[in-house]
């Protein structure tokens, strides 16, 4: 503020005196030197050493006491007469004012050598003192100014916290996405004035844009350029055109067209919570952002992270919530089903006893070869039918095991066995483990689980094929397991019906009402065992069962 008043005055003084030679020096106090700071005319080796002790030539004596001098001619003056000889002084005239604040000394100006080459007069000494009053004044004002703008800094300063803390109150109170992202556009546009604001979310694939004014068709251009290369930087093979987009129309209008290269200015900062990279909120506007709209900027994206992060962990919550109610909702309709599909079962199984009784009379009499085919099909559906009664009623009770020691082996040979009939033209193979013998399970329910399984893979392979067990004895965190795996060579299984094939009353057949896999899956789960599926469509099928020992 001194420096800019100093230069003001020798430019000043040059040009209302006409003089060639004008300086400032500024008085330091405690050492008692005068201090040059702001000349015209004089070459730089003089400036390079031009300070003087209070009290000490013409400066130095104005300093010391406190008055104006005007000497015509050097010379003559009995005081500093002999000075000009020493090369200090470039005229025989020269004026020195001493300037003071509020009657404080605080420095002198010193003019010499008129452009004309004429002495000094009254009215030049005049002039100057007017203009040193006049630098007085402005060093005042803006000495008042100064005082007036920290007051009004103040209240800026305190205008953005109290704006920051409405943000970040409101965004504390928000659990949902949408209103987050519109705190943010507000919190930045109240602070920062943005032209456009760009708010991306990676894993939710989103962007939320807001803009002055109407977004246009060439500002959708740039706006995508400017996300493709945050993209590129940031994430790995993301595009702009894999994103949801949002775009929102804020207050005011974009005051020039984005240019080929961008954007006149844009900052930009990361939504992060710990070292998960959330998202990305960018500013873009025609103005440069400072270094204060920086530090705002931060303060701003740093609070949104936090809340970003639990709004989407509250979302994934509400989604589990849902599928929990679903889940449960389904199986209290599953329970009314079961209890259903119970009654009618044991309804089914007296007419079934009775079919049975008579076709095991009828074959023993019927001799004819024709009727004995019809009887054959009889029984095949009687099968059918007291199996699909079985399984109702495993699903509508509680399922209960009797476990003992069995041979493992000789349970799926028997299982085999029980199958044969469909299984004429299957190719055959056993791959058993001689380490895998001995198990503690219910032999009844776990031949269940086998000729299930077994009659899928006929099911699936039709007359011909390849069907593959193989048991293999595992150690996993420190215990034993055997695991028993079914391969076979039929349609196979899609994708995305696989996670599904275990789910109770899920089918891709026509017969059957899809409750085998979802017994066989609860069977083995009560072992503490686990079962799961590898299928590859028109290659085959693999049913892993996985029993502790």
């Amino acid at each position: 503020m001194l420096g800019e008043i100093s230069l003001w005055l020798v430019e000043e003084a040059r040009r209302r005196l006409k003089v060639e030679v004008c300086s400032v020096m500024i008085l330091d106090k405690e050492k008692e030197e005068l201090i040059m700071i702001a000349s015209m005319g004089l070459p730089k080796e003089v400036i390079a050493v031009a300070h003087g002790r209070v009290g000490k030539g013409v400066a130095g004596w104005v300093a010391a006491e406190g008055m104006p001098l005007l000497i015509r001619d050097i010379n003559e003056d009995i005081r500093f007469m002999g000075m000009r000889k020493k090369g200090r002084y470039y005229t025989d005239s020269l004026l020195s004012l001493p300037i003071k604040k509020n009657g404080e000394m605080i420095g002198v100006l010193n003019l010499n050598n008129k452009h004309d080459h004429s002495p000094f007069s009254e009215e030049d000494l005049n002039k100057a003192m007017e203009l040193v009053a006049e630098a007085c004044q402005k060093l005042y004002s803006a000495e008042i100014a100064k005082l007036y703008e920290v007051p009004e800094k103040l209240k800026e300063r305190t205008s953005e916290l109290n704006s920051i803390f409405l943000f970040s109150q409101k965004i504390s109170a928000s659990l949902y996405l949408s209103e987050i992202m519109n705190a943010i556009s507000e919190a930045t546009l109240a602070l920062l004035d943005p032209e456009i604001i760009i708010i991306m979310l990676f894993a939710q694939k989103r962007v939320w844009l807001f803009t002055k004014g109407e977004p246009t068709k060439p500002l959708f251009v740039r706006v995508r350029s400017h996300i493709e290369e945050k993209l590129s930087v940031l994430t790995e093979k993301s595009l702009s055109s894999e994103f949801d987009w949002t775009t929102v129309k804020m207050e005011g209008q974009i005051s020039e067209i984005p240019t080929k290269k961008g954007f006149s200015s844009s900052i930009s900062l990361p939504l992060s919570s710990g070292d998960k990279e959330l998202g990305l909120v960018s500013c873009l506007r025609s103005q440069p952002f400072t270094k204060d709209e920086l530090r705002v900027f931060a303060i701003i994206t740093n609070t949104a992270s936090v809340a970003v992060d639990k709004a989407i962990l509250y979302q994934k919550l509400e989604e589990e919530l849902d599928e929990t109610r679903r889940e449960l909702l389904s199986s209290e309709k599953m329970a009314t089903v079961g209890k259903i599909t119970g009654k009618i079962s044991h309804d089914l199984r007296n007419p079934l006893a009775l079919i049975s009784l008579c076709l095991y009379i009828l074959k023993d009499k019927v001799k004819d070869a024709e009727a004995i085919v019809y009887l054959d099909r009889i029984e095949g559906s009687y099968n059918r039918m007291n199996r699909l009664c079985e399984e109702l009623l495993d699903f509508e009770r509680k399922i209960e095991l009797e476990k003992k020691e069995i041979d493992l082996h000789q349970t799926l040979r028997d299982s085999l066995a029980f199958c044969e009939h469909n299984l004429t033209k299957i190719q055959k193979i056993l791959e058993l483990s001689p380490e895998a013998t001995l198990i503690l399970v219910d032999q009844r329910r776990l031949e269940q689980v086998f000729t299930n399984i077994i009659q899928n893979a006929s099911e699936s392979m039709g007359e011909e094929g390849m069907l593959r067990i193989e048991t293999k004895r595992l150690k996993i965190d420190k215990q034993d397991f055997v695991r028993v795996s079914f391969s076979d060579t039929g349609t196979g299984i899609a994708l995305e019906i696989r996670e599904k094939i275990f789910e109770p009353f899920f089918t891709t057949h026509s017969k059957g009402i899809g409750l085998g896999l979802a017994i066989c899956k609860e069977i083995v789960e009560k072992h503490g065992g686990k079962i799961d599926v590898e299928s590859k469509l028109g290659l085959g099928t693999t049913f892993n069962i996985l029993l502790p020992i």
